[in-house]
Parts: C-alpha cells; sequence; structure tokens
C-alpha cells in the first residue's frame, strides 16, 4: 500500500517536521515522476525488440500497461507524451507553502521496509515483531492431491493455452525491494542542477539481477514459470510498484528466469491509484478488459483467470474466488543510497535540491535525523536522536537479515507449480475449481485462507 511513487508528500508549515530542520527554502518544482519526469530521458537498457506477443495496437502510443518486449527504446519523455492515454487523472498542481519529499516506488512499504528508521517510522518499531510463521514451507504428495477426475476430451493447443495468471510483484515474486527502489528512485526522480558526467541516474537491470540471484527472486519461481509458459498460460504482472521501477524489475527477473514470460504489465496507475472508482486496490475487469481492448485477447474473462497476492484485500468481494493469498515473501538486503550522491554532488546543486534530497532521506529514515548539518551546529539533542537512530536502525536490520535464512525453505512456487501439473486441460469446470485446487496445495483454507503456514 502507500502513497503515489514519486509524488511529493505535503506537510503544513509550522509542522513538528519543519520545527526539526528550520526554515529552508521550499522546493515546490518536483511533480510526480509518472507525469513529469527528470530531465534525463529514462532509456531501457537492453530490452526485447517492440512488436510480438502482448504488443499495444497502434505503433505510435505507449501505455502505462505494456508488455515487456514493447519497452525498448521507451523515454520518459514518450511516456510523458502519451499521458493523456493513461485513465489515470493528473495530479493536482502542487501548494506553494507546503513541505514536498519524494514518495516510495516500490509496491508495498511494511512498517519496517528496507530497515528504514527515524522519521514517521519510530511508531512502528513494535511492527518489527513479524511471524515468521506465514512462510510456506509446507511439502505435499500425491495423495494430498484431489483424486483427479476423469480426463476429459482433450481440444488440440495446450492444455492452458485459456488460463490467465496475474501475479503480484513485491512480497509474492519477489522480496522486500524498498532499499533498492529507494536508492533509483532519489537518483532518477529529483530534477539535478548538476550530476556526474557519465553516471547513469538509478539502478540499472543489470546492478538488480545479483540481488535476486542471491535471494530476492522467490524460491521456485523459476520452475513453477516454466511450467506456465510449458502448458501455455498467459502470464500478467499486476503490481502496486511505480511503472518505471516496475520495468526495471521484471526485465531483472526475466533475464534470471532466462525467457521472456510477463505479457503485460499493469503497475501502480492501474490500480486505485489511478481509477478511484475501484472497490478494491486491484480490479481484474479492468486487466481483462485491457487485455481484450489492446491485446485482442477476446478469450479472456475473470473466470478464467486465477491472481496470486501477499494482500488479501487485493480484490473486492465479486473477485475474490479467483485471489490466490500466498504468504508474503520479505526477503531483504541493504542498499547504499548514497553511493552516488555524495557531499560533492549535493555541493554542486542548488539548495533547492539538496534540501529536498534531506527532507527526502530523513523522513524515509535511511539517513541519521542531523543528515544536512554541520558537526559545528549538531545539539546534545542531535547527537542523542542519531545515537538513538543508529541503534534502531541496526536491530532492525537484525531482524531482516535473521528472516533471510528461512527464505530458502519456502515452497510455495514448488506447490503452486505441482497444482499446475495436476491439471491434465483447463476446462470450465477446470478453470472455475482451480483457485481452491490451489488454495488446498499450499496450506490455504479457502477463498480467504492464507496459506503456507509452518
Amino acid at each position: 500500500g502507500g502513497k503515489a511513487a514519486g509524488e511529493p508528500v505535503g506537510q503544513e508549515v509550522g509542522s513538528a517536521h519543519e520545527e526539526e530542520h528550520g526554515d529552508v527554502v521550499h522546493f515546490a518544482s518536483l511533480q510526480s515522476p509518472q507525469i513529469k519526469p527528470s530531465r534525463d530521458p529514462f532509456v531501457l537498457s537492453q530490452l526485447s525488440p517492440k512488436g510480438g506477443k502482448g504488443s499495444p495496437g497502434n505503433a505510435g502510443g505507449v501505455r502505462r500497461s505494456n508488455s515487456v518486449a514493447d519497452m525498448k527504446g521507451l523515454t520518459l519523455e514518450e511516456e510523458d507524451e502519451t499521458s493523456s492515454q493513461s485513465s489515470a487523472e493528473d495530479p493536482p498542481p502542487l501548494t506553494p507553502g507546503k513541505i514536498y519529499v519524494l514518495e516510495h516506488t516500490t509496491g508495498t512499504v511494511k512498517e519496517d521496509g528496507g530497515a528504514h528508521v527515524g522519521g514517521s517510522h519510530d511508531k512502528h518499531t513494535q511492527a518489527m515483531r513479524r511471524s515468521h510463521s506465514t512462510l510456506d514451507v509446507r511439502v505435499i504428495t500425491d495423495s494430498e492431491m484431489e483424486e483427479e477426475e476423469d480426463t476429459p476430451q482433450k481440444p488440440p493447443g495446450k492444455p492452458a493455452e485459456h488460463l490467465l495468471v496475474v501475479l503480484d510483484m513485491d512480497h509474492t515474486m519477489v522480496g522486500n525491494l524498498v532499499a533498492l527502489s529507494d536508492r533509483d528512485n532519489v537518483e532518477s526522480n529529483i530534477d539535478w542542477d548538476w550530476w556526474p558526467e557519465g553516471q547513469q541516474k538509478g539502478l540499472s537491470v543489470e546492478q538488480i539481477v545479483p540481488y535476486l540471484q542471491r535471494g530476492m527472486l522467490r524460491p521456485g519461481l523459476i520452475a513453477a514459470l516454466t511450467t506456465m509458459r510449458d502448458i501455455g498460460a498467459t502470464v500478467i504482472v499486476y503490481t502496486h510498484s511505480e511503472y518505471r521501477w516496475a520495468v526495471k524489475v521484471c526485465e531483472a527477473m526475466e533475464q534470471v528466469v532466462g525467457f521472456k514470460f510477463v505479457f503485460k504489465l499493469f503497475s501502480r496507475h492501474d490500480c486505485k491509484d489511478g481509477h478511484p472508482e475501484f472497490l478494491a486496490k486491484k480490479s481484474l475487469e479492468y486487466v481483462v478488459n485491457r487485455l481484450k481492448e489492446d491485446d485482442g485477447l477476446h478469450w479472456a474473462s475473470v473466470d478464467t483467470a486465477i491472481m496470486f497476492d501477499d494482500d488479501k484485500k487485493a480484490l473486492f468481494p465479486g473477485e475474490i474466488g479467483r485471489l490466490v493469498v500466498v504468504p508474503s515473501y520479505d526477503y531483504w538486503e541493504p542498499c547504499q543510497w548514497d553511493e552516488v550522491i555524495t557531499e560533492d554532488v549535493l555541493s554542486r546543486n542548488s539548495e533547492d535540491v539538496v534540501d529536498l534530497v534531506r527532507r527526502t532521506v530523513v523522513e524515509w529514515g535511511v539517513a541519521k535525523p542531523s543528515y544536512g548539518k554541520a558537526e559545528e551546529e549538531l545539539t546534545e539533542h542531535d547527537r542523542e536522536t542519531d545515537e538513538k537512530w543508529q541503534v534502531q536502525k541496526e536491530k532492525k536490520r537484525g531482524v531482516l537479515t535473521s528472516y533471510n535464512k528461512l527464505c530458502k525453505l519456502d515452497r510455495l512456487w514448488a506447490n503452486i507449480k505441482s497444482a499446475l501439473t495436476q491439471v491434465a486441460y483447463f476446462d470450465e469446470a477446470h478453470m472455475e475449481a482451480f483457485p481452491d485446487k490451489v488454495r488446498k496445495a499450499i496450506g490455504g483454507g479457502g477463498a480467504k485462507g492464507r496459506g503456507g503456514l509452518f
């Protein structure tokens, strides 16, 4: 959950946050990265050629929901030019006299996300007592599966060619990416006056890949995606992450998996953020309609879809029968946000830019509360606050990294793969029953069951 990524969050002048940092020149020119990008074009590297499966209709148009295969050569300017085609409303203009910071671009920022400490995260310290019992480590056997029905007459083609698999990204396919997305966000979505020559802004796909290989990619996902490909299922990624960040993560996943699997990508502006009329955060009906209109998948329907998401409230009650709620996968690694944004870089930028950076990283809790103050300006209170921040930071990191040891035991996608291979052909009856079959395979108790307990 959370607010729109990259959109500035206003705080009234005179708030406690402002009082802590004194009088500053308010920086009020930053707009949402989905609407007004950074000045440098964002060019996706090493993406597949245009056209092909999932190609979005008109060659000249760029939609916010695109197959990954159509993303090569997109620039932020192109997306900006076609923003009128998006169903999302333009954000309201910035209000003079308010203080702004960047917001997270990843889809789910939990109370302890990214080991953020300080700022607005202090009040959530108790939330660090996470329950590891939600990790899916259950191993199923054939005897636990329902006895297979009589094999129906199999039409020509692949057995699941009319099965629509809709996958959430954060905490479902991958772990806790907040630390990575925060670095990417602060580098990419600030309008820098000066930036080191030859230094890219934001993380590249190649920089994300090693994190996935070390454990950020959920165990068993590669084998499950391979099975989906082999049986002919259409795979959709539907994430609450901001679009350009989701593109990078999907491309990195495809590099690790070894083949292209994302038919189409739906992101934050395809959620309730961009469609206030939605009855829940996401909508399968919306996805189906887009696939029919944009990609010619006339067979697609809510009844032929199955959605995997760690958020039990992702869909409204009328669609909840197609949702399989999965245990949250919370593998985490740190990512240094200021590796490029050094004191030298800040010294070459305007006070407005520096103030936006300082306020943002302090608000996120990734920098100490006194960040940006000269050593001789620090008060005794500043030093005490910084010391508490450091202790809290190490404590949260310890909790997050200790969870990583359990991640290798996760069996979610292995059990989903088993459920997929148990169905000889996905006819209408099997489509209707499949979500319940998967819930049983992963240990869930029903349409609203979480599943995957120890």
